[in-house]
């Protein structure tokens, strides 16, 4: 896999995990919210320099991190 593609990829599952957040997030509300649940979802995102890591990290997802 190219630099080029492992990059697109890495932004492309970038733009994939910050829109589920915002889609998941809830709305705010005046009455008691509900309690909201969902299954976990796992995705793979390649970070092929540290830049773009520190910039996954500072998303404040749970990562699970294989070297």
């Amino acid at each position: 896999m190219s630099s080029r593609s492992r990059r697109f990829t890495a932004v492309t599952a970038l733009g994939v995990v910050a829109g589920l957040g915002l889609a998941l997030a809830p709305a705010p509300t005046t009455s008691v919210p509900a309690v909201e649940t969902f299954a976990p979802q796992l995705v793979t995102v390649d970070t092929p320099t540290r830049a773009a890591k520190d910039r996954l990290t500072s998303l404040g997802l749970d990562l699970t991190e294989h070297a």
